[in-house]
């Protein structure tokens, strides 16, 4: 499908995933990251099929798409730390960044503490005000990007993983995690023990 000729963000992001390739991407991942509501899977939808082309490598997609998230929810962050609650009241409302909301994930950090950051990545609708309520509430830097690196690397890798293998190499996808899969088991429980226990040491503080 030509996303191109959708218009609008979609066909702004196909054309500079394929123009552009690699610093498209990245670009892309940026802007999203700032929690634009704008369709960032685009882009990975056409990583994946120039990653069956072999004219993309997975790893750097995975690296640079990352990067941009994590680059893009400090700015998000910077947004509500610096700019306050007055900019947020002003522009808050066309992100969908409401008063509401943000009473709502300010609940979810009390309760869960930087976990919440995960969760909202992976479930869209509270990412952009769990993002600036993270900087409305001053939440240390260090924690916040850690979780923010937690959230967007396992959250760029899904997409891509479904971008690639519905390209037509989902059987390459699955036998290239075969021989590592007990590894990827034993770093992903020392991942999320690493998460609960930075979350568990910081809500008591």
């Amino acid at each position: 499908m030509d996303f191109g000729a959708l218009g609008g963000w979609a066909g702004i992001f196909y054309g500079w995933a394929v123009k552009y390739g690699y610093a498209g991407i990245f670009a892309a991942t940026v802007l999203e990251g700032l929690g634009l509501p704008i369709p960032v899977e685009i882009p990975f939808v056409v990583a994946g099929l120039l990653m069956t082309q072999g004219k993309m490598s997975f790893l750097v997609v995975w690296m640079i798409a990352t990067t941009g998230e994590v680059l893009g929810n400090l700015g998000g962050y910077w947004v509500g730390c610096r700019g306050g609650r007055a900019l947020v009241d002003r522009y808050g409302r066309r992100l969908g960044v409401t008063d509401k909301e943000l009473s709502k994930v300010a609940s979810y950090f009390d309760r869960y503490g930087g976990a919440t950051i995960i969760v909202a990545r992976w479930f869209g609708i509270i990412r952009t005000p769990t993002i600036i309520a993270a900087g409305l509430g001053k939440m240390r830097l260090d924690a916040y990007t850690f979780y923010s690196l937690i959230a967007e690397a396992s959250w760029t890798a899904g997409w891509l993983w479904l971008s690639y293998a519905f390209s037509g190499h989902y059987e390459a996808v699955i036998n290239l995690i075969k021989p590592h899969l007990a590894w990827a088991i034993t770093l992903a429980v020392f991942v999320i023990a690493g998460a609960w226990w930075w979350t568990i040491r910081n809500v008591r503080r």
